[in-house]
């Protein structure tokens, strides 16, 4: 139980999954509030209220809209700070690969020197 609530307080100590939590709490209100008003209202739908459905729809879409791209932008934002770490994380990766890169160049042109010195000496 207690490895659970340090998994939870460092999946929440990320800054991208709190703003996902929020994009998906205006996800989840954009499509329960057109569901919400009509059972508020008491508005039963059925076969013979066909001719109806046309503005259920309007009404469906004028409600959901405004939320879930508002829900999509947040998402976006998520992804944009998402990619901003993992971009500094191969930042500091190619840095590493690049330091070890000089230090065996530096080695290899030790060893290169040694082997033409120590040729040189046998052919003398």
């Amino acid at each position: 139980m207690i490895g659970l609530l340090k998994k939870i307080r460092l999946w929440l100590s990320r800054k991208e999954n709190i703003v996902i939590i929020i994009g998906a709490v205006f996800a989840i209100t954009a499509i329960a509030t057109p569901f919400t008003i009509l059972v508020k209202t008491g508005w039963n739908i059925s076969y013979d209220q066909f001719d109806k459905l046309g503005v259920v729809g309007d009404f469906f879409g004028g409600t959901t809209v405004g939320l879930l791209s508002l829900a999509s932008i947040i998402f976006v934002i998520a992804a944009i700070v998402m990619q901003k770490e993992e971009l500094a994380l191969q930042r500091e990766e190619v840095r590493k690969t690049r330091e070890e890169y000089e230090v065996t160049n530096q080695t290899m042109k030790k060893q290169q020197f040694e082997n033409t010195f120590f040729n040189m000496l046998k052919v003398f």
